[in-house]
């Protein structure tokens, strides 16, 4: 275990030992490789200032991943970035993905919210965390940007940026390949690609994937009532498909247009949530061991060992669903003059339905429902100018996009322990019996509401080569952002069924298109509440001024490189109507990329200090709008670290080291942890309503006294200023090695990679409850190449660590355990 201090202490733990000793054995190893005779390591090209540069040339901190590295790190997903990538953290919670990058981006999924580090496909920005969760596709290359991208991502770029570069059709002849995948758990995939040169001007490229997978977990909620039980669900289970067709028309060498049309598709039968095992100790109520009310309620009859393998969800019809729709034009042309004028143009669609398990327990409870679409649509426009390579260059651009992110969500309400079966779940012997949902149904509660996000900016970088050796650059953005929410709902209604108890006066007969997604009944009566817009409207300004230094002139092999950057995420408007204000970030970097003994040793330096305004988190707080889990800004904090990378060639060896340090501390804040409230977990006593916290009277109607401000009140708030920030574990890194030996018959290539991550936290409340443990996770292959066949035997997780992997940020007694070992075989086919 690791023992670490939190904020301004100092660090000790056993992988920042072992980081040391591998640091050590890659630089003493590095310093004989003149001697070795190993081919220079690939220089990789990238595209993250909108013109080609190389990566050991280009001032920001990053890792690229090409289709190579990907597929022998067993990188599919966005999920699985984080294993290759130091200072990246994805919190995959059940339908959507919480992305940070050196603790920044998101601590909460809301349309609501904009993210603070980018995903793009092909240029396209995501702009929400519920579609990005499918397999990439027929990849080029994965750039990881460190830091605020402020000049050309703009609004969405606080942490950084992930860019996801497909490959494009070529006119180099009929080519492809094709693999096919078997492990462990059933799991099954083919994909490919075929690039195909229709003639002289046209080319296509049709790449695919489809896999399955059954579930890591037993699921023993919902059974078929036979012997043996089956289960009717199997949460995390994979269903997954991708195609892309593209379509390249490149009539002359001025001129270029390349169509993409996208589509992916997945499905599981709902996420593997889990109540918290853990116990907590409250901080203002003082009862150590105190278990919040869903734990202590539910674990007591289905799992009191808790086995993290074993599920039980219950309700049935649980779904995941998601369909992700893409589409783009890209036009390119060439003056004579060297001038590049680009035109980007995409259109995506997102269709999300999402049935869960809300308590993730046997016990009679409504299942959690969420739809998003199917009118969430996505529109991108951007120009761009480049002008040609000279020792003044630079590139300007505009750039439009709108989102709109119609949300559902709701379900049946039971009365209230009918139906409540105590005697289901795992029995003392050991059997399973299924547990009986309630019949009596009371209401269904649906709450809509509709985000509509317009973001546009004036964008524009100029670079100038003072001498052969020193390079300055300044960038600047424009940002407009016009942020709709139809918070309270668009539509929310509560249905009731015919004959339910406790109908409130005024209701209405059902719409037509609500009827249509209820259970048949003689009649449904609604109420509608009012409808509440807010708007936020917001512009500003953004830059990056730098300076590059390349001693010994350019193809020296050094580059170093020092700069400014300016960044921000816009405000909004919680469900409540309360607002959040922008939040900004002032990045101080220096960095120095290094290729030594003839390209065979490539070597990355970097520090960063960032003082960060108006930081936007989640916390439960009281006022005037009520009290509720709000999005708010917290004082200034700052995050400061260390980020060094090496890789080497040394004969057959390659060897490599990725790590990063973080170090955070938090300004003012002060919250209410709900765990300690009296009465149910996340509600005050009966009879009492959320009220503002200056309550001054005791026993005032309608006032729950959260201040203590009454005689012998109790103050709920917790002052948390100085604490580090959530998904910032202080020390990040991965271990590669790989030796490569031809038997004549083929080449053999053995290779592992070894990847720790430190404790870290997922809400601002810093104790074990919230935490995910420290983790290491060894991944190894043994390859093969022979002509155009390769193959490859994997392991990924190989010591079968069982680790808590994500924590739900919707309800904080969930948590989502990550992958077992998996063991199979790849066998690739290139023609």
């Amino acid at each position: 275990m690791s023992t670490q201090s939190i904020g301004k202490g100092r660090i000790r733990s056993r992988g920042s030992q072992v980081l040391r000793a591998a640091v050590f054995a890659v630089l003493s190893s590095a310093s004989a490789v003149r001697a070795a005779e190993a081919p220079a390591l690939e220089e990789i090209i990238v595209t993250a200032e909108r013109r080609a540069t190389s990566e050991q040339t280009t001032a920001i901190s990053m890792d690229v991943l090409t289709s190579d590295s990907l597929a022998e790190s067993r990188t599919q997903t966005i999920n699985d970035l984080q294993n290759a990538t130091p200072s990246l953290v994805v919190n995959t919670q059940g339908i959507s993905q919480v992305v940070n990058i050196r603790g920044i981006g998101n601590a909460i999924s809301s349309p609501n919210v904009t993210t603070g580090v980018g995903i793009y496909t092909d240029g396209l920005l995501a702009g929400e965390p519920q579609n990005i969760a499918g397999a990439v596709l027929d990849v080029d290359t994965i750039e990881v940007l460190r830091g605020p991208q402020g000049t050309f991502v703009g609004q969405a770029s606080t942490g950084g940026a992930i860019r996801i570069n497909s490959k494009r059709p070529t006119f180099d002849g009929l080519n492809g390949f094709v693999e096919a995948v078997y492990g462990k758990y059933n799991n099954t995939k083919v994909d490919g690609a075929v690039n195909l040169p229709i003639s002289d001007t046209w080319a296509a490229r049709i790449a695919f994937n489809s896999e399955q997978r059954d579930s890591f977990f037993n699921n023993v909620g919902g059974q078929t009532g036979r012997e043996p039980f089956e289960p009717l669900l199997q949460p995390g289970k994979v269903d997954a498909r991708n195609i892309r067709a593209s379509l390249l028309w490149q009539p002359n060498d001025n001129f270029s247009a390349l169509a993409r049309a996208d589509y992916t598709y997945s499905s599981d039968d709902g996420p593997t949530t889990q109540p918290n095992p853990r116990t907590f100790n409250s901080p203002v109520v003082g009862s150590p061991g105190r278990t919040i009310a869903l734990t202590s309620q539910y674990w007591a009859y289905d799992d009191p060992n808790h086995d993290p393998w074993v599920v039980y969800s219950n309700n049935l019809g649980l779904t995941n669903t998601s369909t992700v729709y893409r589409n783009s034009l890209d036009l390119r042309y060439k003056f004579d003059s060297g001038h590049e004028l680009r035109s980007l143009t995409g259109m995506q669609n997102n269709l999300v339905r999402d049935v869960e398990d809300g308590d993730a327990s046997s016990a009679t409870t409504s299942p959690v429902q969420l739809n998003i679409g199917p009118e969430s649509n996505y529109y991108t426009q951007e120009l761009t100018l480049v002008s040609p390579d000279a020792p003044l260059n630079w590139v300007a651009g505009t750039t439009w996009y709108y989102r709109q992110a119609p949300v559902t969500s709701g379900g049946p309400t039971y009365a209230a322990g009918g139906g409540t079966n105590t005697n289901c779940g795992v029995q003392g012997s050991g059997a399973v019996v299924a547990c009986v949902p309630s019949p009596t149904i009371l209401r269904y509660g649906f709450s809509s509401g509709r985000t509509i996000q317009r973001m546009g900016g004036l964008f524009g970088q100029l670079n100038y080569q003072f001498t052969d050796e020193l390079q300055a650059s300044v960038g600047a953005r424009y940002s407009l952002d016009r942020n709709f929410n139809r918070g309270g709902g668009q539509r929310q209604p509560t249905a009731f069924p015919a004959g339910a108890p406790g109908i409130p006066p005024g209701t209405v007969t059902c719409p037509a298109d609500l009827l249509g997604s209820l259970p048949p009944s003689a009649t449904y009566t609604c109420s509608f509440p009012a409808v509440t817009d807010q708007m936020y409207e917001g512009e500003e300004a953004t830059w990056k001024v730098g300076l590059n230094w390349s001693p010994g002139g350019q193809g020296g092999g050094q580059f170093l490189y020092a700069f400014y950057a300016r960044g921000y995420k816009p405000g909004g408007v919680n469900g409540n109507g309360r607002p959040f204000e922008e939040e900004h970030v002032d990045d101080y970097e220096i960095g120095w990329k290094s290729q030594l003994a003839d390209g065979r040793v490539q070597l990355t330096l970097g520090g960063y200090w960032m003082d960060y305004k108006s930081m936007q988190q989640s916390v439960w707080t009281a006022g005037t709008f009520g009290a509720a889990s709000l999005i708010t800004n917290i004082g200034e904090s700052t995050i400061k670290g260390l980020e060094f990378e090496v890789k080497a060639a040394l004969g057959n060896f390659t060897v490599g080291l990725n790590s990063a340090y973080i170090d955070s501390e938090l300004g003012d804040v002060s919250v209410i942890d709900q765990r300690s409230l009296p009465g149910a977990a996340t509600t005050v006593p009966a009879g009492q309503a959320f009220a503002p916290p200056e309550c001054t009277v005791a026993g005032q109607a309608g006032c729950f006294d959260y201040r203590g401000l009454n005689p012998g009140g109790t103050n709920y708030y917790v002052d948390l200023s100085g604490v580090s920030n959530v998904y910032s574990p202080k020390m990040t890194y991965t271990l590669t090695a790989d030796y490569s030996f031809d038997t004549g018959n083929g080449t053999w290539r053995p290779a592992v990679s070894f990847t720790h991550t430190d404790k870290q936290y997922t809400f601002l409340f810093q104790d074990d409850f919230f935490a995910l443990d420290e983790r290491n996770l060894t991944t190894v292959s043994l390859n093969y190449e022979r002509d155009t066949w390769s193959g490859q035997l994997f392991c990924t997780n190989c010591a079968d660590k069982t680790y808590i992997a994500a924590m739900d940020s919707r309800a904080p007694f969930n948590v989502y355990y990550g992958a077992p070992r998996q063991v199979g075989v790849r066998i690739k086919k290139t023609f």
